[in-house]
């Protein structure tokens, strides 16, 4: 069994997986479910200073397939409703949001209630209110500071967050992405959301891959530790964050999906996947496609080569062919396809789709590579 510990910001988590902020951790009853489900810690649902009425319904729908969306925003409660459990013996955090003015007085009232770390939203304001209320975060509280990022302020995430590293102990990556708009063209296209305009904010797994790529762009900025956040449904969603700079990937998605026990179900998947790859800890695999890559590859531009057919282990399935819309393959129904390769743009989807790997591209001993 691979030892699942980290370590972050002076907390000590049993394993990398964390319960995000979000409805499944609104309340000490709900943080103590996430803590019996198996999570490595705990991310309390975002106070503010003035908290949110309860959202009209409906506020949150299913996107896709293990994808939501919401426009709830924040906690209901108010500081003065929180208090955070100190039983559970993994690190409670609290998420917060607000102006430098609010956070001055928030931030000390929630370490006062138990929290041990602090997140702060900056998707909640524009982003030199952000500056200014973590600048004033930093000199209100003696406890870590997390800041979250979004995409909302712009696509130079990693610029962000060098901007704001010497307020803050680690990064997040990323929040909900939106606002988004999703209609239901059966019903004369009504919103789903009950947003007055329809918007909400996209998480789960439709925002994976931007996701990943928000951890690896600020990890090989910044010298601090990031947390991923976004769409990890498998363990393999949780080792490609790790691989890409993450510590920690909180969940959010998924356990509003799955309830409290898919912390556990999800921290043993890791597990199986790292004995399976013989890896004894995370740290084994964390940051590997961060340190080979973070300078970028070269990139090929020009082959000379086609894919070639191992006839072992074709089956005739015809996918090839399918996918070839360069009319480079030709094949039919329990038939070796036949290879065109004057007309092969090489661009690897056939060797990619092909389910028994019977195709492959030759070595490439004559290509042009841009630096």
């Amino acid at each position: 069994m691979a030892n699942l510990a980290v370590e972050l910001t002076g907390l000590r988590f049993p394993n990398p997986i964390l319960a995000g902020a979000g409805p499944s951790t609104e309340g000490a009853a709900a943080l103590a479910a996430a803590a019996r489900g198996g999570a490595g810690g705990l991310v309390a649902r975002t106070v503010l200073a003035h908290p949110f009425l309860p959202a009209a319904e409906p506020s949150v729908v299913p996107y896709g397939r293990d994808g939501l969306l919401t426009n709830q925003r924040g906690s209901s409660l108010t500081a003065a409703d929180w208090t955070y459990p100190q039983d559970l013996s993994i690190p409670v955090i609290a998420s917060l949001a607000g102006t430098a003015a609010e956070v001055l007085e928030l931030g000390p009232r929630l370490v006062a209630s138990g929290a041990q770390a602090l997140e702060f939203a900056t998707a909640f304001l524009g982003w030199p209110e952000s500056v200014e209320a973590l600048q004033a975060l930093r000199k209100a509280v003696n406890v870590p500071i997390w800041a979250k990022l979004s995409l909302r302020h712009g696509e130079d995430i990693a610029d962000r967050a060098a901007q704001i590293e010497p307020f803050v102990d680690a990064f997040v990556c990323m929040s909900g992405f939106g606002p988004v708009l999703d209609i239901d063209v059966d019903a004369g296209g009504a919103p789903r959301l009950s947003d007055p305009y329809g918007y909400g904010w996209l998480s789960g797994a439709p925002i994976h891959p931007i996701a990943v790529r928000t951890v690896f762009e600020v990890a090989r900025r910044v010298n601090k530790p990031v947390i991923a956040s976004g769409g990890a449904m498998t363990a393999r969603d949780v080792v490609e964050f790790l691989q890409v700079g993450a510590v920690a990937v909180q969940v959010t998605t998924l356990p509003m999906l799955k309830g409290p026990q898919a912390y556990e179900a999800l921290t043993n998947d890791l597990n199986g996947w790292l004995d399976q790859h013989g890896y004894d800890s995370v740290a084994d695999i964390t940051n590997l496609y961060l340190n080979k890559w973070r300078h970028g590859q070269r990139v090929v531009l020009i082959t000379e080569e086609a894919p070639k057919l191992d006839k072992a282990l074709c089956t005739g399935c015809t996918i090839c062919g399918l996918v070839c819309y360069w009319d480079a393959i030709t094949a039919k129904p329990k038939a070796l396809p036949i290879i065109n390769a004057d007309n092969c743009f090489e661009c690897g989807l056939c060797v990619s789709a092909c389910p028994e790997g019977a195709l492959s591209f030759r070595p490439r001993t004559e290509v042009t590579l841009l630096p």
